[in-house]
């Protein structure tokens, strides 16, 4: 976001230079002004800063030079700061759209949404029709969990300008969290016809597919993701989810041994490629890949779920007895491991029946 502000703030201050060097003299004020333009423009926001405050200085109701150095600490960063230039400008001038837009900004970027989209608002209610505004809005609210209205501003910026792919991924991935996934893949095809070098678009429309049970399809993005971004060892991890969903075991070892190979200290990937092992046959293997992700992670529950009942295949008992033992400690209490605690219950009172 920070890099269109910019530019929109210095359009702004460009706006307002040409008006002070069209007037027939120049104060002091206006000189220090135009000098921290320049070094606006150049984006040397230290000496735009030191400038603008010697122009302040000699006039403290100068409405654009607050603008301008608000610009200058917002690109460095500094968005209390900004904020504070933006606020100064708005006591001034209180019915300029803009300064709330951009200290609604600096808000969003400072965190205090609640601040941001209230500033947002006012800046709609004073005239300000920008899409990016509606894109910042939006995402406020869904940082706020508020996904619907984020939806419908992210839609309303779309209206303005059809071909924003910030508001068209930002839509996307909030279908995603909501579980739309039908009109998440439609926005992330879209995304993927403006931008088709980005690998953004496939990975979100192949994690859209994979939760349609389109496996193929998803397995396919995911491909064209690692085509263009062959070191993100994430997208191996995805595809190789695809090809498990899909019995393509062997598929999802080779992604899973990639992925490792890029990062070995992954409990979750140790435990998935245990499980394409384990259904190739392959059992010590993926009993071996079972113990690093415990190693990793000792209580992680689908680990310890896999080795109670790789050991239990393997006829190794105790240790069998052990894992199950563990992991009816760790699963955690919900739908997704109730049958499986059951399960390790019954097997654990049959295990040691079987000591006795």
């Amino acid at each position: 976001m920070n890099r269109s502000i910019i530019y929109v703030l210095l359009t702004l201050v460009a706006l307002a230079t040409a008006q002070i060097v069209s007037a027939a003299e120049l104060g002091p004020e206006e000189i220090y002004f135009l000098e921290g333009d320049k070094f606006l423009d150049q984006g040397q926001y230290d000496q735009a800063i030191d400038s603008l405050d010697k122009a302040i200085a000699l006039n403290p109701h100068y409405f654009i030079a607050f603008q301008a150095r608000g610009s200058a600490y917002y690109a460095k960063g500094q968005y209390q700061l900004a904020a504070a230039d933006f606020s100064r400008a708005i006591e001034i001038v209180p019915s300029d759209a803009a300064n709330y837009a951009f200290r609604g900004y600096a808000y969003y970027d400072l965190q205090q949404y609640d601040k941001a989209i209230a500033d947002f608002n006012k800046a709609q209610q004073l005239g300000e029709t920008d899409a990016a505004l509606l894109v910042a809005r939006g995402g406020a609210h869904y940082t706020q969990g508020a996904h619907e209205v984020a939806v419908n501003d992210y839609s309303d910026a779309l209206s303005i300008d059809p071909n924003n792919v910030q508001a068209i991924n930002a839509r996307a991935q909030t279908y995603l969290e909501m579980g739309s996934f039908e009109p998440a893949a439609a926005d992330f095809g879209k995304q993927i016809a403006m931008r088709p070098v980005d690998p953004t678009g496939y990975v979100g429309r192949g994690t859209a597919w994979f939760e349609l049970g389109r496996f193929e399809q998803s397995a396919a993005d995911f491909s064209k993701a690692i085509e263009l971004a062959p070191n993100d060892r994430s997208n191996y991890v995805l595809r190789a989810a695809a090809y498990l969903a899909q019995e393509k075991f062997a598929l999802a070892e080779a992604d899973l041994d990639h992925a490792l190979s890029l990062e070995a200290d992954d409990a979750e990937v140790c435990n998935m490629r245990g499980t394409a092992r384990y259904y190739q046959e392959k059992k010590e293997q993926a009993l071996a890949d079972f113990e690093r992700a415990l190693t990793l992670d000792p209580d992680n529950a689908d680990a310890l779920w896999n080795k109670a009942q790789i050991c239990d295949e393997l006829e190794r008992g105790d240790e069998a007895l052990q894992a199950y033992r563990d992991f009816i400690k760790s699963a955690p209490q919900d739908s997704a491991y109730l049958a499986s605690i059951d399960q390790a219950k019954t097997r654990v009172a049959e295990l040691e029946q079987g000591k006795e």
